[in-house]
């Protein structure tokens, strides 16, 4: 499905396209922005700006088709769309449409974005992992839970492979996320220490945080994201 809706516009362009040098100038082009969208909706690139580029991605994809419609237009001997027969006739009501319903997306997404913030989803284990020398992880969870806010956290439980008690594998922990960015204050009541910091870029910042727990299950990380869609 996500290469199908990615896709769409090649199509549009296939229809309405009329010369052979504007068409494959701008098919080329779809290309690559199809090929942009589907890297970055599958996370294989730039997860910290997934939302962001994927609306810059559907923005340059409306403006590449517009402007491959009109610019064959302006060419000398080129026939109107509308007057191209039947598969120009569709290939421009497709565009259009298109055009149109992408737009609207767009900018209503971007508004959502800039008064909710971006949808939680589940931190990635490089909030954490790699532990340092001398610490294991014996389970590594995930999951998401919904209200009156949506939750979505990862707990990784840790354990010493040298035998240190639970309160020193607390210690290296602080200071391992210390070093990686983290700023930790102790949460006295709870007996934790945790964090928060932004991540993101953009329309996908958001605020990440992190609790280091000794429980009965022994020592856990604790990182969350939410929302309030």
């Amino acid at each position: 499905m996500i290469i199908l809706g990615f896709a769409f516009p090649l199509v549009c362009w296939a229809l309405a396209a009329r010369t052979a040098r504007v068409g494959w100038i701008t098919a080329t082009v779809l290309v690559l922005c199809a090929a942009a969208g589907i890297a970055l909706a599958e996370e294989w690139i730039f997860v910290g700006a997934k939302v962001t580029l994927l609306l810059v991605f559907a923005l340059a994809t409306v403006a590449v088709l517009i402007a491959g419609i009109v610019v064959e237009g302006r060419r000398v001997g080129v026939r109107k769309l509308r007057s191209s027969g039947v598969r120009g006739v569709l290939g421009l009501i497709l565009s259009t449409l298109y055009c149109v319903i992408g737009l609207g997306y767009i900018l209503l997404t971007a508004f959502l974005l800039v008064v909710n913030g971006p949808l939680a989803s589940t931190p990635s284990s490089a909030e954490v992992l790699p532990l340092p020398a001398g610490l294991a992880v014996t389970e590594n969870r995930e999951g998401c839970d919904s209200g009156s806010q949506t939750i979505c956290s990862r707990e990784i439980q840790v354990r010493s492979t040298t035998g240190l008690p639970d309160d020193a594998v607390v210690r290296q922990l602080q200071d391992h996320l210390t070093q990686t960015g983290w700023q930790l204050a102790p949460d006295t009541p709870a007996g934790s220490w945790n964090g928060c910091r932004a991540e993101g870029w953009l329309l996908d910042r958001q605020q990440v945080c992190v609790d280091v727990q000794d429980g009965q299950r022994g020592v856990s990380v604790l990182v969350e994201t939410t929302d309030s869609w």
